[in-house]
């Protein structure tokens, strides 16, 4: 049985594998990153049309991906967008997080996805100078409100009793 070689390119006359290896994955990655921002804007439609505990789910989603999408801002340099996409996700996880509480659905689900998103927020203040921490470490505290809400409506003894 013959073994396989892969020739090495000739200068100027040929491109390696490895080299097509890399071009293709640039444009695959190329290609998801503009897949990812269409995902997030139709997950932010998405949320705003839905009710009740899938409302609860969609808008916890689109908080998590804004908060992503504000560590690629900062890692860019533009702090003031991701501030804002912050402040979007702070919106929806406060939305997500009384859909829970309303709907009686997926509140452990919930709380989860909350913690997860006060921990990243805390990671992302830590990229930030320390005069632009402020508002993010209000937001954690806010998140951390909503995981005691959610908490003592899963554990409320009364609503167990209904």
């Amino acid at each position: 049985m013959k073994r396989l070689r892969c020739e090495p390119a000739r200068r100027g006359k040929s491109v390696s594998c490895s080299h097509c290896a890399l071009l293709l994955l640039a444009v695959f990655l190329f290609s998801l990153s503009g897949a990812a921002r269409e995902s997030l804007s139709e997950l932010r439609k998405q949320a705003d049309a839905a009710h009740g505990s899938d409302c609860a789910k969609l808008c916890l989603e689109a908080a998590h991906a804004l908060v992503e999408e504000s560590f690629l801002l900062v890692k860019k340099g533009d702090a003031a967008t991701a501030q804002s996409a912050v402040k979007d996700a702070m919106e929806y996880a406060q939305r997500g997080a009384q859909g829970s509480i309303a709907s009686k659905k997926h509140r452990k689900q919930a709380e989860i996805s909350l913690r997860k998103l006060a921990r990243r927020l805390t990671d992302l203040a830590r990229l930030l100078e320390l005069e632009q921490r402020a508002p993010l470490e209000s937001d954690v505290a806010m998140l951390e409100q909503l995981r005691s809400q959610l908490l003592s409506s899963l554990f409320d003894l009364k609503a167990k009793q209904e």
